[in-house]
């Protein structure tokens, strides 16, 4: 049986945030409690404005959201087997016994043009669409939709 003085102390030229990160491990165990933390909180800890940003940057977050849903969706349905209907059963979402999932999203997301994006099951599989600037099917340029996962020719 492990003693107290047997856990890894924090080392003292660390920061704050080391130290704690440092006693959480000890205490709880590891890898999978980082792996958690990252999964659950990382993507809340960092709000871009995208507003502003160039096209590229505004590509990029489309395609970080559209992953999101998708990740999301892929966790409720390994926890319940069954895909979510719409982001809205995304958002918040509860587990039987009313408390929060691990796999929810915080609030529905939007395009960096504002707009809401598209989710639907096809063939049983889940696939979500951002409009575009335009916030109309098709379209060129910054206009243009995005897929994911991408339609099979």
């Amino acid at each position: 049986m492990a003693h107290e003085d047997d856990r890894a102390a924090p080392n003292p030229g660390m920061s704050t945030t080391q130290k704690v990160v440092v006693g959480i491990l000890a205490a709880a165990g590891g890898l999978a409690v980082v792996v958690v933390v990252l999964v659950v909180f990382l993507p809340h800890l960092v709000v871009v404005s995208t507003r502003n940003l160039p096209a590229r940057g505004r590509r990029t977050q489309v395609e970080a959201d559209l992953r999101n849903i998708l990740t999301t969706a892929q966790a409720i349905y390994t926890d319940t087997g069954d895909y979510p209907e719409s982001i809205e059963a995304m958002v918040g979402a509860r587990a039987a016994d009313g408390t929060l999932k691990i796999a929810s999203l915080e609030k529905h997301p939007r395009d960096p043009w504002g707009n809401e994006y598209r989710f639907e099951l096809v063939n049983g599989l889940p696939r979500v669409t951002c409009l575009g600037s335009d916030g109309a099917p098709g379209g060129e340029g910054e206009a243009a939709d995005v897929v994911r996962p991408e339609a099979s020719p």
